[in-house]
């Protein structure tokens, strides 16, 4: 159950053995995880983590309304319409491109016409001849003597794009490597393309990578850095190192400023996090399939999200994109309509996120269903997400007609009610009812908090899914020893309120709930049991 989906070229999926089979009809999916390899050892962790699960939490069905597995997942996103997920990790040091002129004096070479949009390939060595500079060659290869040169393939609009594989074919010579076979095997129409369209047109990539050799990235320009994204990511999920990049031309002024650097900036990851609430930001990547996080994009497409003015004018912006991408890659234009009843079907979609604090996505619940990311699922993330797991695991016993479950959430959600409207609706704190205010007292949720961006609105978010998220996150507050010390000692100070104590017997409930399905005490010993000693034992 534990496989690397890739990009299909010919409907295939690739085994974490190096082998390939068939996969049906998911050529446009990619579903994989940070570039590593899926152990034998790292298989036996997830499936003792899914075997720790069913066991801890019953009421997830023995099992059956939680999924780890690849291909279900994989399946569930194309459904969702999620599109291709690429997780890309750039790596601190990650070296600046190093080209060998800038655009326009590429551009002015009397042969660039001919190598660039009519396949000439004599003319593109003359091109490369003409401007390749000994000392910058020396600078690209940072003392590698032997590195396999991988030039971005690539068939545009106008014709075969030749220079690529000259200067590629030239590097090889200097460094007593080769060029690699790997080819574009997409259109994408790059070429005078804006920076979201070439965030939508990915392309995809074929040929063999040798495991634990080095390869350098080619191209004739670098502008936002998505396609040289997307090749580095196919060349390290097949086991190459990648140790840099080398455009022939540089491309600064367009393109959301583009200097060199593929891997995102620290300062441009600080004013991403003060322009956008990272929850928001990171389900928006991924729901249209341009990353799983953030950090994931190159430094020219994070600044190019910079210029919108807040994340709804970024949606709009990616719904339009989104939709003219698909039409311009099928080729169907009276289909416009159509698709944009599909993507509005997609947002739509009554789909739960489920993330850390952090905004990292492990997961979602849909159609009575929990599905969780294997490649992400490991003892810590359990660890830290118990609680919020165990609740949607209760919601959904719920959904499915456990009336125990039922009675349980529905006690919940009415004491909650009002904290989570005045989270909603930014309610100032002399404006919220007593029952509230008295709520988030004792749960230990000083009113301040309701700008953090736990208890912000995520991306999409409907309204009923934004209250139950908030009401969520009050209940797992509340399932924390802190508040049942606090509410036992007010009460022996005589001090509780009825809200608090309401409270507390809703959350010796929901213990109760998991005691019975574990078989964990006999009622005998549950009786003489407190609140904060249930949840030590439990």
């Amino acid at each position: 159950s534990h496989v690397h989906v890739f990009d299909a070229y010919n409907n295939q999926i690739k085994l974490s053995d190096g082998t390939n089979t068939t996969f049906g009809e998911t050529s446009d999916i990619r579903f994989q995880a940070d570039g590593q390899e899926v152990t034998e050892e790292k298989q036996n962790v997830a499936n003792k983590i899914l075997d720790y699960i069913k066991d801890k939490i019953k009421y997830f069905k023995d099992g059956n309304n939680i999924v780890v597995d690849a291909k279900e997942f994989a399946n569930k996103l194309r459904e969702l319409g999620f599109g291709d997920l690429r997780a890309m990790a750039w790596s601190k040091n990650f070296p600046i491109v190093i080209p060998q002129t800038n655009l326009r004096s590429l551009r002015n070479h009397p042969d660039y016409d001919a190598a660039k949009n009519k396949g000439d390939y004599k003319a593109a060595e003359r091109v490369v001849k003409d401007i390749i500079k000994k000392d910058k060659i020396n600078t690209i290869l940072s003392g590698n003597k032997v590195v396999t040169i991988v030039p971005v393939l690539a068939e545009e609009g106008k014709g075969l794009n030749k220079l690529p594989l000259a200067y590629a074919r030239e590097l090889a010579k200097e460094s007593n490597g080769e060029v690699a076979g790997i080819s574009q095997t997409n259109v994408t129409s790059h070429t005078d393309s804006g920076a979201i369209e070439r965030m939508f047109r990915t392309p995809n990539f074929n040929g063999e990578v040798i495991k634990g050799k080095k390869y350098l990235i080619v191209d004739y320009v670098v502008t936002s850095g998505s396609t040289v994204r997307a090749l580095k990511e196919y060349i390290e999920n097949n086991g190459g190192k990648v140790i840099g990049v080398s455009s022939l031309s540089n491309i600064s002024s367009i393109h959301g400023g583009y200097s060199g650097n593929l891997a995102i900036k620290q300062d441009t990851i600080k004013k991403l996090r003060e322009k956008f609430i990272i929850r928001q930001l990171n389900s928006l990547l991924l729901q249209y399939g341009i990353a799983e996080k953030y950090q994931d994009l190159t430094n020219a497409q994070a600044i190019y999200l910079l210029q919108f003015k807040d994340i709804d004018r970024l949606r709009d912006k990616f719904n339009d994109a989104g939709i003219l991408s698909r039409l311009k890659r099928s080729g169907e234009e009276g289909r416009s309509e159509g698709e944009t009843d599909r993507v509005r079907e997609v947002s739509q979609e009554n789909l739960r996120l489920l993330s850390t604090p952090q905004g990292d996505v492990y997961g979602f619940v849909h159609g009575g269903k929990m599905y969780l990311d294997p490649n992400k699922l490991t003892p810590d993330l359990v660890g830290e997400e118990f609680i919020h797991l165990q609740q949607q695991g209760l919601r959904l016993a719920a959904e499915s007609g456990n009336k125990e479950a039922k009675r349980i959430v529905d006690a919940w959600d009415a004491l909650t009610n009002d904290a989570a409207e005045a989270f909603m609706t930014d309610a100032q704190e002399d404006g919220i009812s007593e029952d509230a205010r008295e709520l988030l007292n004792i749960l230990g949720i000083p009113y301040k908090e309701m700008s953090s961006d736990v208890y912000k609105r995520q991306d999409s978010e409907s309204d009923a899914d934004y209250k139950l998220r908030l009401q969520d996150e009050m209940w797992a507050k509340a399932q924390k020893k802190e508040f049942a010390e606090r509410a036992e000692k007010l009460s022996e100070e005589g001090k509780l309120s009825e809200i608090g104590r309401k409270v507390y017997e809703a959350v010796k409930d929901f213990f109760r709930f998991i005691n019975e399905s574990l078989g964990l005490y006999s009622p005998k010993q549950w009786k003489n049991l407190s609140l904060s000693e249930i949840i030590d034992r439990i």
